[in-house]
């Protein structure tokens, strides 16, 4: 039997507001309920932990992102859209808060920095809103994908960062996140996104950063490997640093990322079930680049392990 249409709303806590706005709007729809996530997971449950079980129980999902959203909110996005279908799955976006470029058929509802719902916005919702077909509860939408689909550790330790040759056993560059990743079923082209922490220890220098990416294309050339093409998206902080004697390799370690774009080629291990090594080379003059990656395979829609 086919009932309301329940909605999902996810977002930080700073954006409450906003999304109980959103959700007042939507229940004006006589065959639509709508949701705000803390009334689905209980203080300090982490969502990121618990999207893979969302769509047992609503039928679609909006998601607000600001300037100050934790990168996550992408992941969450990409898994929820996986699940669900991309169609049944939004952004709503304040101000000129930094998104992917490409997102395949990204629905996106702009909001203004005061954070109140325009009358146009009110008519994107609503259109939205109003294109999700009838589904059963319970029942998923489905799409063909190809089975390497889905979430992945990614560990990339550098050899050379930004034109500097890292001293082994002295400097250290590593990203350490996730990666939500989608293939088409032939496995030739898609794209996703990638989140985590980059840690920097280079000549007395430290710091911290939170990286969001998106991962542009992506496709097997053969049935063994897998290039793929990251763009930073957007760069927080430096958290917890600690400058070095050296003013001008502060400046240089501090640079931002934004708009830099590299290709990574990765192979599968052999003895390994869908374990990826290898690594990339970005040759930009003082952008250049050397690292070895390993993506680990945690499951189609499965939380992954991200820093914190």
């Amino acid at each position: 039997m086919v009932g309301k249409t329940r909605i999902f709303i996810g977002s930080t806590h700073q954006e409450l507001e906003l999304a109980e706005a959103v959700k007042t709007e939507i229940d004006k729809h006589e065959n639509m309920e709508a949701t705000v996530w803390d009334k689905v997971f209980p203080p300090g449950r982490i969502l990121l932990e618990t999207i893979e079980n969302l769509p047992s129980t609503f039928q679609g999902a909006m998601f607000i992102w600001a300037r100050e959203s934790d990168a996550n909110v992408f992941l969450e996005y990409g898994n929820l859209a996986a699940i669900l279908t991309r169609t049944r799955v939004a952004l709503c976006r304040i101000g000129g808060a930094e998104i992917p470029a490409d997102l395949g058929g990204l629905n996106r509802i702009d909001v203004g920095e005061d954070r109140k719902l325009s009358e146009k916005a009110v008519k994107d919702l609503r259109r939205w809103v109003e294109q999700l077909p009838d589904i059963a509860e319970g029942v998923r939408p489905t799409a063909l994908v190809h089975g390497y689909s889905g979430t992945w550790n990614v560990r990339t330790e550098f050899s050379r960062w930004k034109g500097i040759d890292l001293k082994k056993g002295e400097d250290n560059v590593s990203f350490i996140g996730a990666a939500f990743l989608m293939l088409e079923a032939d496995g030739a082209r898609g794209g996703g996104l990638q989140v985590g922490r980059l840690y920097i220890d280079v000549n007395g220098y430290q710091a911290e950063y939170q990286i969001l990416n998106e991962i542009t294309s992506a496709g097997f050339i053969d049935r063994e490997t897998l290039e793929v093409s990251i763009r930073v998206v957007r760069r927080e902080g430096p958290y917890k640093e600690k400058k070095s004697d050296d003013a001008a390799m502060n400046r240089k370690l501090r640079e931002d990322l934004r708009r830099m774009e590299f290709p990574v080629k990765l192979k599968t291990e052999q003895g390994k079930f869908r374990t990826l090594v290898g690594g990339h080379e970005f040759n930009a003059a003082s952008r250049a680049q050397d690292a070895e990656e390993t993506w680990t395979y945690r499951g189609a829609f499965a939380a992954p392990s991200l820093p914190s």
